[in-house]
């Protein structure tokens, strides 16, 4: 039951990913921010604007490489551990990277707490949550 929650759990997060990067990678921060509803002021007209949302696109697709990493992990769990591990840690630098904004000073908005702590801290959780059922599985 344990091993069908973690890989549940997983699948969630790899859909998720998927979702979200779709979004930015074919929306732009126009879809992130219409799915935030919040108003951008980003002009993308403007060579910083379009630079800033051409970037955002391809960490958007990025993020859907994670997300489909992450379904492929769920489907083919019993060897899928190294690919876990990876895109677990490429989720948690990410999650660093919103979080230094707030190290150094300035400002995390509220909507992304609930992800900074996914990221930070339940996938750390999860790749031990998933070497432990590793390690029974193995005896």
């Amino acid at each position: 039951m344990s091993k069908l929650i973690l890989r549940a759990l997983l699948g969630l997060f790899g859909l998720i990913a998927l979702v979200t990067g779709g979004v930015g990678a074919f929306m732009g921060t126009e879809g992130i921010a219409m799915m935030a509803d919040i108003a951008t002021q980003l002009d993308l007209s403007s060579q910083a604007g379009a630079t800033i949302d051409n970037e955002f696109r391809y960490f958007g697709g990025t993020w859907v490489g994670v997300g489909v990493m992450l379904l492929y992990a769920t489907w083919k769990w019993p060897e899928s551990a190294v690919l876990i591990r990876f895109a677990a840690l490429a989720i948690f630098i990410g999650g660093l990277g919103r979080l230094t904004p707030w190290v150094m000073g300035g400002m995390v908005p509220d909507s992304l707490l609930a992800p900074i702590v996914l990221e930070v801290i339940v996938m750390p959780a999860l790749v031990f949550w998933d070497s432990r059922m590793r390690a029974k599985q193995a005896t």
